[in-house]
This record gives structure tokens, C-alpha cells and sequence, in this order.
């Protein structure tokens, strides 16, 4: 019949040091009660109205946007030291399979 793992000593006082540092860490956490939802709702507002009324203030520093086409990125092309060092290394796996397929 399968038993219980017993912890040695040196674990149950290990672990009761972490529980203890746990518990002494979270009561040292000050307790947030966040406010009533209508509150929360109106200073929400309140605040992007502040946000919205300072930035429509500011001169704009970026130019217009213009609708031609996005420009992609060009795929990035290997150097030939780099492409010459991927074909001796997928030559040299490509050898390892087969040899260990044997």
C-alpha cells in the first residue's frame, strides 16, 4: 500500500520559514479597497476629458498621414560568409542524419 511522503527535519523547518516570510511579506502589503463603481466611472471620465481637452491643445509635431500604400519590409538578405555557414552546417546535419539512421 502506497504511504505518504514524510518531509526530513530540514525541509518542514525550511518550510515553515518560507510560510512564516510569506505571511509576514503579505501583511506588510497595504490593503487597497478600490472605490464604488461610480466613482471609478467618473473619475475615469474625468480624466479623459482632462487628457482629451490638454491634447487637442498641443501643435502637432508629426506630419499628416498620407494614403499611398504602406511601404513593406524588404526580406533581409545573408551575407555570403553567413550563407556559405548555413550550407556547411545543414551539410554537416543532413550527414549526422544519415549516419544515424544506419
Amino acid at each position: 500500500m502506497p504511504q505518504q511522503v514524510q518531509e526530513t527535519p530540514e525541509v518542514a523547518a525550511a518550510r515553515r520559514a518560507h510560510l512564516a516570510a510569506h505571511a509576514f511579506a503579505a501583511a506588510r502589503v497595504a490593503k487597497v479597497v478600490p472605490p464604488p463603481p461610480v466613482a471609478a466611472q467618473q473619475l475615469s471620465n474625468s480624466v479623459a476629458f482632462a487628457t482629451n481637452g490638454i491634447l487637442a491643445t498641443l501643435p502637432s509635431f508629426l506630419p499628416v498621414g498620407s494614403w499611398s500604400a504602406p511601404v513593406r519590409p524588404q526580406p533581409v538578405q545573408d551575407t555570403p560568409e553567413v550563407h556559405a555557414a548555413k550550407l556547411a552546417f545543414f551539410r554537416a546535419f543532413n550527414e549526422a542524419a544519415v549516419r544515424s539512421d544506419d
